[in-house]
């Protein structure tokens, strides 16, 4: 009798080291878009031979939003709507099963033009050195313990002003940098960005930006941080154009100003010294930041109008951008980050909007009707290598490649996809 219980401890055993394996090889998936908020996974497993189908290894319902989940170790955490609550909770990620969850009333008035996406939250949570960070849909700024879910602190991004939503809510990521949080703060009339102590939520420096409503709301871009010539720089596009911010004191270092004709939904692009930005009227721009003097500066190198990035923020490989134009309802495109050169668009009426990731050579592209597109980065063509269905419902957030799996939020669940 004792083989056989040898035997089956010891599938145990090699049943939990392969888990364990498979979570250790785990890209920890911190925030939005990753660690370097740029859309690159570097400890996703691709296959030799791509198979037909995924297979399915949990779903679990979750609540409604757009917001991403995030990846630390063996605990994805989210921010999702239940009912007329915004909940922000801990799921297991060999089983899915829910580890802690917090809640609060979310009160909040979709506007007219944001009925389509509802009033769930929008924006990717953070977690940072055992702590998440959360921004809800109304303004609501928590910070909880990563590993109990015990609320640390919490704020209000709209201050005591209760009437200037943005119109389709908050939608912009928290960021972390130097023991400080920042937050996209303000609303609809007036732009704002607040740096908290990320332990306290004290307010370390705030900035806002001058009344000049309409087109000077907080806009939906995520900011990022920026490394030129040694000095750090915040990054953020709001409604008014792109600017650059001392992120140790809120001053404004650079501005590149144009009035926004659809709010700022995509995440700016870092390239060397370039950034790369996108608006409806001006198309697809890079734009370079650099010093005179004492003074920092920030000149056009390049436009293409023809390509317009909405709410699909692109990503690099090899001095190319590959992304999804929400022109002709929908294209995808590589372009020479340099020169601005197009290579290659697909045909229109792809879709309303995707999500690019990059493994290596390989693109993984999330449309919001639940396809999975593989493809190879080539400067040729849309070289696609499978395509997979990984949901049912409308798939908005940002999936998270890891090992060899696939975490995915589609319209209420969170679904967890393997190679085998």
């Amino acid at each position: 009798m004792l083989a056989p219980i040898k035997t089956r401890r010891l599938s145990l055993l090699l049943l939990v080291l392969s888990w364990s394996s498979v979570s250790a090889l785990a890209q920890d998936w911190t925030q939005w878009r990753g660690p370097q908020r740029d859309g690159i996974v570097t400890r996703f497993k691709s296959p030799k031979e791509w198979p037909d189908a995924l297979k399915l290894k949990w779903k679990v319902p979750v609540g409604a939003g757009h917001s991403s989940p995030v990846l630390v170790g063996n605990r994805v955490y989210l921010l999702a709507r239940q009912d007329e609550q915004e909940v922000i909770a801990s799921y297991d990620l060999k089983s899915g099963k829910q580890v802690w969850r917090h809640s609060y009333a979310a009160e909040y008035v979709v506007d007219k033009a944001g009925e389509q996406h509802g009033k769930w939250p929008r924006a990717t949570p953070l977690v940072h050195q055992g702590r998440v960070y959360a921004l809800g849909i109304n303004g609501r700024i928590t910070c909880l313990d990563a590993k109990t879910g015990k609320l640390l602190w919490k704020k209000d991004a709209l201050g005591n002003d209760k009437t200037a939503y943005p119109l389709f809510g908050f939608a912009s990521s928290p960021l972390f940098v130097d023991g400080l949080v920042i937050i996209a703060t303000g609303g609809d009339k007036q732009s704002g960005l607040t740096a908290f102590h990320a332990a306290t939520g004290e307010v370390k420096w705030k900035w806002s930006g001058e009344y000049k409503w309409p087109g000077n709301g907080v806009g939906y871009a995520s900011p990022v941080l920026m490394n030129n010539s040694g000095e750090t720089h915040l990054v953020m596009l709001i409604d008014t154009g792109l600017m650059g911010l001392s992120p140790q004191n809120g001053t404004v270092l650079w501005r590149f100003p144009f009035v926004s004709t659809y709010e700022c939904a995509n995440t700016p692009v870092i390239h060397d010294d370039q950034l790369i930005i996108s608006d409806q009227k001006l198309g697809l721009l890079a734009i370079r930041v650099s010093k005179a003097g004492t003074q920092w500066e920030a000149r056009q190198v390049w436009q293409r109008q023809e390509i317009f990035n909405y709410m699909s923020s692109p990503i690099t490989q090899d001095g190319l951008l590959y992304g999804m134009s929400f022109r002709g309802k929908g294209q995808y495109y590589c372009v020479e980050l340099q020169s601005g050169q197009i290579h290659w668009r697909t045909e229109g009426r792809q879709g309303e909007s995707a999500t690019v990731l990059r493994s290596g050579n390989e693109l993984f592209i999330q449309t919001v009707d639940g396809e999975l597109i593989v493809a190879r980065a080539s400067r040729e063509k849309f070289d696609i290598i499978k395509r997979y269905k990984i949901a049912d419902s409308a798939t908005w957030a940002h999936p998270v490649l890891f090992d060899r799996h696939v975490l995915v939020k589609d319209a209420n669940s969170l679904l967890l996809w393997g190679l085998n």
